[in-house]
């Protein structure tokens, strides 16, 4: 509950900034336009970081065959 409320903190500060920026260069067509960029990239931002992320770093998922020393490590974890 506490990461939902910092993710929209954090993504409510940017916004923010993304239109007093916008307000500085364009006014109050360059706040609007500001908001309209800034909700897209907080959308694209808030459902596929994690994917853009994991292609960054080609990550793989791995099994008991691929990777016995990975999955040993994390299966104890993932069980509790």
């Amino acid at each position: 509950m506490f990461n939902l409320l910092k993710t929209a903190v954090l993504m409510a500060a940017i916004t923010a900034l993304f239109m007093a920026v916008g307000s500085f260069i364009g006014g109050q067509q360059g706040m609007a336009v500001a908001l309209v960029i800034a909700l897209g990239l907080n959308f694209f931002s808030y459902w596929f970081s994690d994917k853009l992320v994991l292609k960054m770093y080609n990550a793989q998922e791995v099994d008991a065959t691929s990777a016995p020393q990975f999955y040993a490590t994390v299966s104890p974890i993932a069980t509790s």
